[in-house]
This record gives C-alpha cells, sequence and structure tokens, in this order.
C-alpha cells in the first residue's frame, strides 16, 4: 500500500507533461494560424540531437568520462560536460532545422512552435511516459492488482516521498518555457544573420543544467526547481517581448 498522495501526484505529473505540451501546440496553432509543420520540425529536432546522436554517444564513451566522477572537482566537470554537450547539440540542431528545412519562415509564430515541439517532444519522452507508467503501478498496487513489473521498480516507487512524483511534471512544463525563449533566439539569429544569439543560447542552456548533475539532496532538487522557474520566467518575458525584432512585425 501506498500513500494517494503518490497515486494523485504521479497522474498529475503525467498530465503536465504529456498534455499541456499538446495543448499549447494545439491553441497556438489555432490562435495564431500556424501550421503543424514547425511543431514537428521542432519534435524532430529533439529526437535526432538527443535520442539518435547525444544520448548513444554519451553511453559510447561513459567509461572514459566515468573515472572523472571521482572527487567533488570531479563531479563539476561531468557535470559541464554534460550540460554543455546538451546546449550544443539541441540549439545547434535547433538552428541546422530552421536552415534546412524553415528558412522560408522566418518569423516569431514559427519560432515558438519549433520551440513548442521540441520541449513538448522532450517532455513527452522523457518524463510523461514514464510517469504515466508509475500512475499506473501505484494505482495498481493500492488496489493490490498483480502486475509484472520487477521487484526493485516496486521498491524505489515504494521508497519516493510523495512530492517527488509532482516534480517531474512541474520541470516538465518550465523546461517547455525555456525551450520556446531558446527556439525564438536561435531562429532570429538565423533571419538576422547573427550568430553570437545561437552561442547565447548554447551558453544559456549550459547554465540552465549545469545545477541538475549536481544535485544529491530533496533540498538540492528544490533548489534545481528555483533555479529553473527563473530561466522559465525569463524565457516567458523573453518570447513575448521578442516578436518586434523579426522581420515580419518591423
Amino acid at each position: 500500500m501506498v500513500s494517494w498522495s503518490s497515486v494523485i501526484f504521479a497522474g498529475v505529473s503525467a498530465v503536465l507533461a504529456i498534455g499541456a505540451p499538446v495543448a499549447l501546440a494545439i491553441w497556438f496553432c489555432r490562435r495564431y494560424k500556424v501550421g503543424a509543420v514547425p511543431v514537428l520540425v521542432g519534435a524532430l529536432t529533439f529526437f535526432i540531437t538527443q535520442i539518435i546522436l547525444r544520448i548513444p554517444l554519451l553511453q559510447i564513451f561513459s567509461p572514459i568520462i566515468h573515472p572523472y566522477l571521482e572527487g567533488g572537482g570531479g563531479v563539476l566537470l561531468v557535470g559541464l560536460f554534460l550540460a554543455l554537450t546538451a546546449g550544443l547539440f539541441e540549439e545547434l540542431g535547433r538552428y541546422g532545422a530552421f536552415r534546412l528545412l524553415l528558412k522560408d519562415q522566418g518569423n516569431w509564430k514559427t519560432a515558438v512552435a519549433m520551440g513548442i515541439g521540441h520541449g513538448g517532444i522532450e517532455s513527452l519522452l522523457l518524463v510523461g511516459l514514464n510517469m504515466a507508467a508509475n500512475f499506473i503501478i501505484l494505482f495498481s498496487l493500492n488496489l493490490e492488482l498483480s502486475l509484472d513489473v520487477p521487484q526493485e521498480v516496486y521498491g524505489e516507487l515504494l521508497d519516493a516521498a510523495p512530492w517527488m512524483f509532482l516534480v517531474g511534471g512541474i520541470e516538465r512544463v518550465l523546461a517547455l518555457s525555456f525551450h520556446v525563449g531558446a527556439s525564438v533566439l536561435v531562429v532570429l539569429g538565423a533571419v538576422r544573420r547573427k550568430f553570437s544569439l545561437v552561442l547565447l543560447a548554447i551558453l544559456a542552456h549550459t547554465l540552465l543544467n549545469l545545477p541538475v548533475a549536481m544535485v544529491d539532496s530533496a533540498a538540492g532538487i528544490v533548489a534545481v526547481e528555483f533555479w529553473l522557474l527563473l530561466w522559465a520566467v525569463g524565457a516567458l518575458i523573453w518570447t513575448v517581448r521578442s516578436r518586434p525584432f523579426f522581420p515580419e512585425d518591423i
């Protein structure tokens, strides 16, 4: 028997991680009369840069990286490496995807739609599906239903504090806001032929991710979520105020 709070929070997280990006994409495309293509391009960008390229490469080179994990300085170095590679792969991927597939649509609406697609598929794949599975397992446990799940999975879910199941969904909403802002910055850089804006997006992405690799306590998780909140609010303000900088609005 687990706390019903864990069950509810897992369900809420699943809804936030899966439903929020889908709802936002539908609302934005209808509100601003944008086709689905930029959203799909953004989603494809994340899938290629992370799922196909970066994550497998990290797994291949992990035996080389692992020795640096020893000691506090090593953790910082590895955290920086992981954060920087995420920024490089995703932001350069955004830039390349726009130049190859959407360069004739260099406007604010396309940039935002790309960000929604990018952050949305990340939310779905990294948190949404896993949290939906957690919800089903936890719900089944409370109803005393039998599922073919490894015992260690049960143990991890039973040991987790209820509020931890809510963190994933909240984090994805905050990350989605950042991805939209980063997409706007990268597309603006491509449209204005200012690659320095792409480099700025890489730097911002690195700084956003850097603390995540060094979390080792509940207090650390709360601090990281607050850090993400600051970036999410900043990205939202930037996204709203950036529209006049695009050629369509001059």
